[in-house]
This record gives structure tokens, C-alpha cells and sequence, in this order.
């Protein structure tokens, strides 16, 4: 009907045989996830039938780690982990990290994951959703 909204037909350019990837210089994306994102149910599970192998890490400023924490938690505040990425634990662990939210431990686990960290879990709601068991 009107011929001059139709499309031509693309040529093929020289480099149409090479991944995207290399024409525009972007990097591949990784096999597998930075990090999992993991349920409050979920991790309360973990918890409650594997926290001997899972190392729970609190993002959270001193202030809220005071005011209660995933029993047996470490600590190190999202501006302390790069000075202190050497007292996180061995690269092979199964690690829980989490804030109050949800965002200063997605960041965490993205970071933890350039220091070769692989077994990354960020829990979503962090310990405002968090409802099992707190220490003081």
C-alpha cells in the first residue's frame, strides 16, 4: 500500500559472520550467575539443616548488626569489604550474604564474585523480612 514505508532488505556486512560480542568489543557473558538470589524461606531451610557449610555474611553498619543478627553471622559493613575481603573465608564456601534489604549485599556478592568467590547467595529482604532465629 505504501511502498515507501517498506523496509529495504540489509545487506550483509563484512563482519556479519563474527560474534556481536567481538564486533562490539563487549565482553561474553558468564556461564554461570554472579550470585543466586535466595528466598527468606529458603535461607530460614538452609539454616535450619545446613548452616554448619554455608557461611552467613552481615553487610550491615555496626548500628544494625547490634541490634540483632543471624546467629553465628560474620561481620564486615559493605565499606569495610574490600580493606577486609582477606577475613571473608576461603574462595570454596557457600556463603549467605545479606543487609537489611537486600541492595548493600547485592553489591557485596557482586564484588565478592571478581575476588573469585562463586558460591554466592543474596538473601532478598534481608533482616527487615527475616523472621527466624536473631542473636543479640
Amino acid at each position: 500500500m505504501f511502498s515507501f514505508f517498506r523496509r529495504k532488505p540489509k545487506k550483509e556486512s563484512c563482519c556479519a559472520s563474527r560474534p556481536k560480542s567481538q564486533e562490539f568489543n563487549i565482553p561474553l557473558l558468564p556461564d554461570e550467575p554472579l550470585y543466586t538470589v535466595l528466598s527468606i524461606e529458603a535461607a530460614k531451610k538452609i539454616y535450619a539443616e545446613r548452616k554448619s557449610d554455608t557461611i552467613w555474611l552481615d553487610v550491615r553498619s555496626p548500628k544494625e548488626w547490634s541490634n540483632g543478627r543471624v546467629p553465628g553471622a560474620k561481620h564486615i559493613p559493605i565499606d569495610q569489604l574490600e580493606k577486609r575481603v582477606n577475613e571473608v573465608g576461603p574462595t570454596d564456601k557457600k556463603y549467605i550474604v545479606y543487609c537489611h534489604t537486600g541492595g548493600r549485599s547485592t553489591t557485596a556478592c557482586e564484588f565478592l564474585n571478581k575476588q573469585g568467590y562463586h558460591s554466592l547467595y543474596n538473601m532478598t529482604g534481608g533482616m527487615g523480612e527475616w523472621d527466624g532465629p536473631v542473636e543479640l
